[in-house]
């Protein structure tokens, strides 16, 4: 879960976005990747997408969601601390995002903890995208595939719940293989739709700041959700096809 690419300054490290709320500390070579790094690049400043959550075109989430789960929905993400009006007003698959956060309790996630610390230290700190970006990305995967996505996790709360804690284990174990084994049977990889905006498609559109930042002469660690260092399109495989090998730190 933490690389070194080879003939460069670089190191890549695979991070959980949000951690389960038992155990919400990160793992020691998480703080010895922070602690190497002169410079940090991670994917993106969370707040940024904000803007892009709510709908633009007149419409209401509640049309979008069937009835039968609108209620469902409606409790778990208010539970969160969303309020109606907000909920109402969001597009699918800002609610999407939000109700597989609300399904569980959770701490703060690595790019969280490196972000307050890297303040406080003066540590030089860029992005790969923006939250234009990423809403762009979003806005384009068919609205039924996200309200299909919405249910199936409606319907199933706690495989939702199991699955969460079994990537949270195989990262804590830094196994990669163990992390595909479960990511590859959630709808993020089972529907190429999902699958291209949310992992692939970014994958692709990190390439040239990683060019950038393998030619840099400061130690630079990057640091990107787990998923993306996963399957035939992930970080390893673009950066093995241009000549690069990782290795494990």
């Amino acid at each position: 879960m933490y690389f070194s690419v080879a003939g460069s300054q670089v190191r890549i490290a695979g991070s959980m976005h949000m951690l389960p709320d038992y155990a919400p500390h990160l793992p020691h070579w998480l703080w010895d990747a922070f602690a190497w790094s002169e410079d940090l690049l991670i994917e993106s400043d969370p707040p940024e997408i904000l803007h892009h959550l709510p709908l633009t075109d007149g419409t209401l989430l509640a049309q979008y969601v069937p009835a039968t789960h609108w209620t469902a929905l409606h409790d778990i993400v208010t539970r969160s601390g969303v309020s109606s009006e907000q909920l109402a007003g969001w597009k699918p698959w800002a609610a999407l995002l939000v109700l597989e956060a609300a399904l569980q309790p959770y701490a703060p996630g690595v790019e969280a903890q490196f972000l307050g610390c890297s303040a406080t230290q003066n540590k030089p700190t860029f992005m790969l995208e923006t939250g234009a970006s990423v809403a762009a990305l979003l806005d384009r995967v068919p609205v039924e595939v996200i309200v299909n996505y919405m249910i199936n996790l409606l319907d199933a709360p706690e495989l939702a719940r199991v699955r969460a804690r079994q990537l949270h284990q195989a990262w804590l174990d830094c196994s990669l293989s163990s992390m595909y084994e479960v990511a590859r049977d959630t709808p993020i990889f089972q529907t190429e739709a999902l699958k291209e905006a949310i992992l692939t498609q970014r994958n692709r559109a990190w390439m040239p700041s990683l060019r950038l930042a393998l030619q840099a002469p400061r130690n630079t660690l990057i640091v990107v959700g787990a998923l993306h260092l996963c399957g035939e399109d992930s970080i390893g495989e673009l950066l093995k096809r241009e000549g690069y090998s990782m290795t494990p730190v």
